[in-house]
């Protein structure tokens, strides 16, 4: 009767462990199937978050006070264009203006000065390729005017359907040296959207000194692995900007700078 119970008790007790063991495994083999299984939390590197608030590092002031406007748009797409592409060297001015006189452009004009007597031109296929990968929209087929910001101006050809680069009258203009140092605050990304906060430090190059301002007081400094600090003490005080992407295909969006 002992050996009875005992086998029992055995026989059951596997049967037991077998039956929970089954149920568990099925529930594990469901859940890491299913849609309820923890998804890893995707986000954006601050290496590439700052690669791409770097595109617009040098016009930060500008944008702070005039917004991103369109010429500060094509600021950004001649700038990244110039650093990867090189121009076409194939046209004259009479081969892109009707009438070479007509073009009124202050302190811009247009001249052969080319190596080979040409002028330097991109085509609008790929000012525009560069300005959709940026902002997701097509070109509108106007002229950059960068003379209120730098000194450079590209005139659109309707003939040759090309962008046009201008020289200044008054030849090479060395603009005041401005740059600006800055930081990520807050950056979140969900659903394709990335959201980034910075502050800015603007500063200039005056002789053998830099300086900036705050609160409208003017202050200086000698070199620049002092920015770090200037930075940290000054960081509630700076100017703000808020940057906002979507993320469509393989590229970050830029829709709004506020």
């Amino acid at each position: 009767m002992k050996r009875f119970v005992y086998w029992f008790i055995v026989i059951i007790g596997t049967g037991f462990i077998l039956l929970t063991s089954y149920n568990i495994g099925e529930k594990l083999a469901v859940w890491h199937n299913s849609k309820n299984m923890p998804k890893r939390k995707i986000t954006v590197t601050m290496e590439k978050t700052k690669n791409l608030i770097n595109d617009y590092k040098d016009i930060f002031q500008y944008i702070k006070f005039d917004g991103l406007n369109d010429q500060l748009k094509l600021y950004v797409v001649f700038n990244k264009l110039q650093e990867t592409e090189k121009p076409d060297s194939k046209y004259t001015c009479e081969d892109a203006f009707d009438k070479i006189n007509d073009i009124v452009e202050t302190n811009f004009v247009c001249e052969n000065l080319n190596q080979d007597g040409n002028i330097s031109s991109y085509s609008y296929d790929i000012v525009n390729k560069y300005y959709n990968e940026l902002y997701g929209e097509n070109l509108n087929k106007i002229d950059y005017n960068g003379s209120k910001y730098f000194n450079e101006y590209f005139k659109y050809s309707n003939k040759l359907d090309v962008y046009i680069e201008l020289l200044n009258k008054y030849g090479v203009i060395t603009n005041k040296e401005v740059y600006n140092y800055y930081d990520v605050l807050n950056k979140t990304y969900d659903n394709g959207k990335l959201d980034v906060e910075i502050a800015y430090l603007t500063y200039e190059k005056n002789n053998n000194l830099f300086e900036y301002e705050i609160n409208g007081e003017k202050k200086t400094f000698e070199n620049e692995s002092e920015l770090e600090d200037i930075f940290k003490n000054n960081k509630d005080l700076l100017s703000k900007l808020t940057f906002k992407y979507e993320k469509v295909d393989k590229n970050y969006i830029l829709k709004e700078i506020k």
